[in-house]
């Protein structure tokens, strides 16, 4: 399962994300079980450059770290994915998060689509399966 990863669709902008399957397997599970998944992104302006995505279901916490621009991590409290575009600000991140993915490509676009949430908040999200081509059957961008 380690090859299964997933794409966010924030607004415009598409991003790569790779599941840390070894890390964080339980939430890994849960999420590639419930796809695709639509939702709304505002932005965490306590953290600053943190995207919140609410999800119709829970997951236990693991892989406990530190985030850094890229991180997507779990927030069972609020049935949140967090995902980080930029450097965080003077008060967040509020300790360590259950990471379980790490955006492998767009960053750039994530942040631009993060200053748009700043002003508008309630973007569309689209999370669903991304499988390399020749790698089975699943959705390629």
């Amino acid at each position: 399962m380690e090859d299964k990863n997933i794409v966010i669709e924030i607004g415009s902008e598409k991003v790569i994300v790779k599941l840390l399957w070894d890390k964080a397997p339980n939430i890994c599970k849960k999420i590639w079980e419930n796809l695709p998944l639509e939702s709304s992104a505002t932005l965490a302006k306590i953290c600053n450059h943190e995207f919140m995505i609410q999800l119709p279901f829970n997951a236990s916490s693991e892989n406990l770290q530190p985030s850094v621009p890229g991180s997507v991590g779990w927030w069972p409290i609020r049935q949140n994915v967090n995902i980080w575009f930029g450097e965080p600000g003077p008060i967040g991140p509020l300790g360590p998060t259950a990471l379980f993915g790490e955006v492998i490509s767009n960053l750039k676009g994530l942040f631009k689509e993060g200053i748009n949430a700043w002003v508008k908040p309630g973007i569309r999200v689209s999370i669903y399966k991304y499988i390399e081509k020749g790698k089975g059957e699943g959705i390629n961008v």
